[in-house]
């Protein structure tokens, strides 16, 4: 039996395959991820895995056995509809003109139109149902013209959203953008290479095939378990940012903010310093900043970064990490009490109050409070 041949990397393969499927129905309808932005990302990796694991039954000579596999897998053209979702997703991730057009199903044309010509000839061929001879006779010209269509289309899209990318004006997730594009063009890149190299895949050499696919893999594997969770990290702290300037609240970080001027007096006491300082703390929110240095503050305030570092000490009896940490820690508190922000993560609540990264934000707050922030959540919640 086939099952009996199968060697442990088919199986990696299979499951990681499988488990693409999986991941990708969970983003669809599972609570985690409630940005429809971030759907799209699950839909191509549906697509994707869907074309692995065809790949794989075909090696293994399924498709011949069972119609219905043959059909699904094979004869509806996915090669031409995985790259599609990827461009919505970069359109609507940079709010695009095009995001929320209309005309966006033209991009599905190909996938629809080889999808008819596909069912064309099996309804010839393997059902006998029309006679449709131009197309049975064409049928190995059509299955290369579907494959190298499939290459031109999806390398236009992709060069397509690397433009859209760069020239984006936004900035709060660019980066990120910018990652999942590139890790998009390679995995573009291996399985151009696989297409290329099927008739060695499917016959005399399917080491070629294994290298191949086991990069696939690789793709899926950081796309499900590092670029699901910080691209749902990077729609949380956006829809965040969001929430937070309907309520009123300042964000230094915002592009927009028209940028405070401070005038201390030319005689000003050491305590109008302090008090310049947590007036840049508490009313604009400087510390949401997770670049904020001492210098910047203190140029803002007009006085030295020396005589600032020394008034922290002397007046407030602490050093300025801690001092602006505390403001951090104050704002996550609020945040996880307050009800509106119940459906964000813990760490993007963190980062978007101005830590820069995970480990500093955890270790500040129990520092700080004695507990870790979901303790503190579940606390607060009890009493």
């Amino acid at each position: 039996m086939l099952y009996m041949q199968l060697n442990l990397l088919d199986i990696i393969l299979l499951v990681s395959l499988t488990q693409g499927i999986i991941f990708g129905i969970a983003v669809l309808f599972g609570r985690l991820f409630n940005d429809l932005t971030i759907k799209y990302l699950g839909i191509s990796v549906i697509l994707i895995s869907i074309i692995g694991i065809e790949r794989w039954l075909n090696m293994w000579g399924f498709t011949v056995e069972y119609y219905f596999l043959d059909f699904f897998g094979d004869d509806v053209p996915w090669i031409l509809l995985y790259f599609v979702p990827i461009v919505i997703y970069f359109l609507k991730s940079v709010d695009h003109r095009l995001a929320n057009s209309r005309k966006l199903w033209f991009l599905t044309i190909p996938f629809v139109v080889f999808l008819f010509l596909n069912i064309i000839i099996d309804l010839d061929i393997d059902f006998g149902w029309i006679k449709a001879p131009f197309f049975v006779h064409n049928m190995y010209l059509i299955y290369d013209i579907e494959v190298y269509l499939a290459f031109a289309f999806s390398l236009a899209l992709c060069s397509f959203s690397y433009f859209i990318i760069h020239k984006s004006k936004k900035t709060s997730n660019i980066k990120w953008l910018k990652r999942v594009w590139l890790f998009t063009f390679l995995l573009h890149f291996v399985w151009l290479s696989l297409v290329f190299t099927q008739e060695t895949f499917f016959n005399t050499n399917k080491s070629i095939g294994y290298q191949l696919w086991i990069g696939v893999s690789f793709f899926i594997y950081f796309l499900i378990y590092r670029g699901m969770y910080q691209l749902n990290l990077v729609q949380n702290r956006a829809a965040i940012k969001e929430l937070l300037e309907r309520k009123n609240i300042p964000d230094s970080n915002a592009e927009k903010k028209k940028s405070i001027t401070v005038n201390p007096m030319k005689n000003a006491s050491e305590d109008e310093y302090i008090s310049m300082l947590k007036w840049l703390m508490e009313k604009e929110h400087f510390y949401r900043n997770p670049d904020l240095d001492m210098e910047t503050v203190a140029n803002k305030i007009g006085i030295s970064l020396s005589y600032l570092s020394l008034q922290i000490k002397l007046l407030l009896k602490t050093n300025y990490i801690s001092f602006v940490n505390s403001y951090r820690i104050n704002d996550v508190k609020s945040m996880l009490l307050d009800p509106e922000f119940k459906h964000y993560s813990i760490l993007s609540i963190g980062l978007e109050a101005g830590f820069k990264s995970k480990s500093a934000f955890y270790s500040f707050f129990k520092k700080e409070t004695g507990v870790t922030p979901i303790q503190f959540k579940n606390r607060m919640n009890k009493s």
